[in-house]
């Protein structure tokens, strides 16, 4: 009963003003990739979103990061804002603003405990409700991605605590870098253009 509350108050969410809603759609698809939000910690961590009839993400996407609520126990949204000032000046989504921008400028992380956390995904914190993980997992095993390889090539890696795959499935693939020796990005592209 608590699901169809949850849809029927969702699809008022849509019909009531379309354009929140194109603006959470896509804030829906960055954040539920993310390991930085996760459903079941934001629930158990606010009891009065477990309560209601609102998806948690939705939650925090219209009221939860304004309250300063943390995402997941990775993610500490006062910290963020205190050492960032100009994301607090800024008024947008901490969270948003850090998978879309801050991680890439190397910005730090607390967790909700305070303590710093690598600016990059380490492959102890992926979140276990997105299928990243399988991803990871057939990408190491597959036989195609070579984590030798991969990390002479990019020793830059190393640095940074997070290991080949991880790093290749969220970021590398995006960088351009290659994942075995026998594979050329320049080629691929011309072939499937």
């Amino acid at each position: 009963m608590k699901i169809i509350k949850r849809i029927l108050n969702f699809l008022y969410y849509i019909l009531r003003n379309p354009r929140k809603f194109v603006r959470f759609f896509s804030f829906w698809r960055i954040a539920s990739k993310s390991p930085y939000f996760n459903s079941d910690y934001y629930e158990k961590t606010n009891l009065d979103v477990k309560g209601s009839n609102i998806f948690p993400l939705l939650h925090f996407h219209e009221f939860g990061w304004h309250e300063k609520r943390n995402p997941s126990f990775e993610f500490n949204i006062q910290c963020y804002l205190v050492e960032n000032k100009d994301v607090a000046d800024s008024n947008i989504n901490p969270l948003l603003h850090y998978i879309k921008w801050g991680r890439k400028e190397g910005r730090q992380i607390k967790n909700a405990a305070g303590e710093t956390r690598n600016s990059a995904v380490s492959a102890n914190n992926i979140n276990p409700q997105s299928k990243d993980e399988v991803k990871i997992k057939l990408l190491r095993e597959g036989g195609i991605f070579d984590e030798d390889y991969y990390m002479k090539t990019n020793p830059d890696i190393k640095t940074i605590g997070i290991d080949a795959a991880t790093h290749f499935y969220y970021f590398g693939y995006k960088e351009g870098r290659e994942p075995c020796p026998n594979f050329n990005w320049q080629f691929y592209g011309e072939y499937n253009s």
